[in-house]
């Protein structure tokens, strides 16, 4: 920037001993050349302004790399945590088995309860049934705003939670998260919260049950405007169990009834 402007100077100086010298400039083009020279200055000056500006590391990517890296970090922790949570259900069931084997009470009682922790998500279960895969068919601004097509999902996603359920639906998953009675959807910034996982498009939609009755009441949304969705039926569908504990708080069994 300074050797800018001492070049501009030298110019000048020259100009002006030309004009001593005899040499004529009209008013009008010598009027025009140092506007000429302000404009280069300004010109240099915002040059370099931008890229300073465009070398200086912000502190605010620092801390959102620190961030990335320990959401990483917590991710991977719980995946070593599911991992063994895992292989100790493992060796609980098979210690089950045993137990069951040897007498046919228990296994009445064992089957009892498999039966409930199906209903309430609380086993891994596999048949047949569809898949829903929905996808975004724009950009999102062309949707006007954030909210309007978050809100566009979540409505999405409850029709089609509730038309499976009136289609017979066994167990549901989106994205693999389980879907029972106690699951939740809300909207958290720019996508969604369920069984306190975060989520958002592209959705895989599983639904185990009887193949036709499913694709049945969800076939129409194949003409979506909004969304680019997909369905075929599947032979041998798997759904995690939900991964979030459901607590009781006040509701107790009630024991003895007189009733």
């Amino acid at each position: 920037m300074n050797s800018l402007c001492y070049n501009y100077r030298v110019i000048i100086y020259k100009i002006l001993i030309f004009a001593k010298g005899g040499i004529k400039i009209k008013k009008e083009n010598l009027l025009i050349f140092f506007v000429s020279i302000f404009l280069g200055i300004l010109i240099a000056f915002q040059t370099k302004t931008v890229n300073n500006i465009l070398n200086v590391k912000l502190p605010i990517n620092r801390s959102n790399n620190q961030l990335v890296n320990q959401i990483k970090k917590e991710r991977e922790a719980n995946k070593l945590l599911e991992d063994e949570i895992k292989s100790a259900n493992k060796i609980v069931n098979n210690y089950e088995k045993g137990v069951v084997e040897e007498d046919d009470e228990v296994k009445e009682v064992f089957d009892d309860i498999q039966k409930y922790k199906i209903m309430i998500g609380y086993e891994d279960v596999h048949g047949s049934g569809i898949l829903i895969e929905i996808n975004d068919l724009y950009d999102d601004f062309f949707y006007f705003t954030d909210e309007q097509v978050l809100f566009e999902k979540k409505e999405l996603l409850m029709f089609i939670i509730n038309s499976l359920k009136l289609g017979g639906a066994d167990a549901i998953a989106i994205n693999d998260l389980r879907f029972t009675n106690h699951t939740e959807i809300e909207v958290a910034g720019n996508h969604f919260e369920i069984n306190g996982t975060s989520t958002n498009t592209p959705f895989a939609i599983k639904a185990i049950g009887n193949q036709d009755n499913l694709y049945e009441v969800v076939k129409n949304l194949v003409d979506d405007s909004m969304f680019d969705i997909k369905i075929t039926k599947e032979e041998d569908i798997v759904i995690p169990k939900a991964n979030k504990t459901i607590e009781y708080k006040y509701a107790e069994p009630v024991l003895n009834s007189k009733r």
